[in-house]
């Protein structure tokens, strides 16, 4: 019940007489909005920390709580109020990124913490994609995620992740079954230490719509940046009021633990062997068919 209690705390959609106030949040996170989230959300942080610092099943962080024994993460984020068609290459960002403008909502949290309760819950982070290294699809553990919005001290509105975006692609069908737990690529920093590229850099994702290196959930699809950009858009009647402060929830999937990712590991082909048969490959392809690195590979992971 005192969890309830915390949680359920300040997530309401502003107010009739603030509209004129909320046009430039997106471009002024510093605006009366901003801090007055923020400020909520501090507030509800020390909350947790009075109330579950102590717990050995809870993580109390930034903007987040994990609650172990539950299998649930809950995070704070303020929406930005995109519209149906508008461009969205990002469900949540930090609030250190400046993607505000096609983000469905910007997290008090930071994407290492996100990161961080997601394993103190029983998760392990897989790989996010890297051409480089020949990493095509987003690899790990399915997350299920939703927003809420409160009002009158209950749930007025949950609406799951996948439902915010509409893919305009003739062939299009947007994504289902879940988010991926990549975790963020790792950088080294300028003291040579490694940092998470989420937290450091642009775009500063913790789940994003398109397949991006640093982000901490990304799509469970093979979709490129630059092949789905302009197509994943908006969804109509799926966008909570500008400036509202939602809850984000996560949690695993298969809750029993049971994986569904498994490693295997072929052994005795050199690189050179698998750029010869990366090249025999594309000469002994039929006139019209694509390579298994292009669109001819399926986009959808089962």
């Amino acid at each position: 019940f005192a969890l309830s209690v915390a949680l359920l705390a300040g997530c309401t959609a502003v107010a009739d007489g603030e509209k004129e106030q909320v046009a430039d949040v997106l471009r002024n996170p510093g605006s009366a909005i901003r801090s007055r989230n923020k400020a909520e959300v501090e507030r509800i942080n020390r909350e947790n920390i009075k109330l579950f610092g102590e717990k050995k099943d809870y993580l109390v962080l930034p903007g987040v709580i994990a609650d172990r024994a539950a299998k649930k993460i809950t995070l704070w984020a303020e929406a930005t109020g995109l519209q149906k068609d508008e461009i969205v290459e990002f469900l949540l960002i930090s609030e250190q990124s400046g993607h505000d403008y096609e983000s469905v909502a910007v997290s008090f949290a930071k994407p290492g913490d996100v990161h961080k309760a997601l394993c103190f819950i029983g998760m392990e982070p897989g790989r996010p994609v890297n051409e480089k290294k020949f990493h095509f699809w987003p690899k790990g553990e399915r997350v299920n995620a939703w927003f809420e919005l409160d009002a009158d001290g209950k749930t007025a509105e949950k609406i799951d992740a996948d439902r915010f975006v509409s893919d305009s692609r003739p062939e299009g069908r947007g994504w289902k079954g879940g988010l991926v737990f990549t975790g963020s690529a790792l950088i080294k920093g300028a003291d040579g230490k490694e940092e998470y590229l989420a937290d450091a850099s642009e775009p500063n994702s913790i789940v994003s719509n398109y397949n991006e290196p640093g982000t901490v959930l990304d799509i469970p699809e093979q979709d490129p940046q630059g092949m789905v950009y302009g197509t994943h858009r908006m969804g109509g009647g799926n966008s909570f009021p500008t400036g509202s402060l939602v809850r984000v929830v996560f949690e695993p999937q298969n809750r029993d633990g049971q994986k569904r990712v498994a490693d295997l590991d072929t052994q005795g082909f050199s690189k050179a062997t698998r750029w010869r048969n990366e090249l025999v490959g594309r000469a002994s392809r039929p006139p019209g068919t694509r390579s298994a690195r292009g669109r001819g590979r399926p986009r959808h992971q089962v």
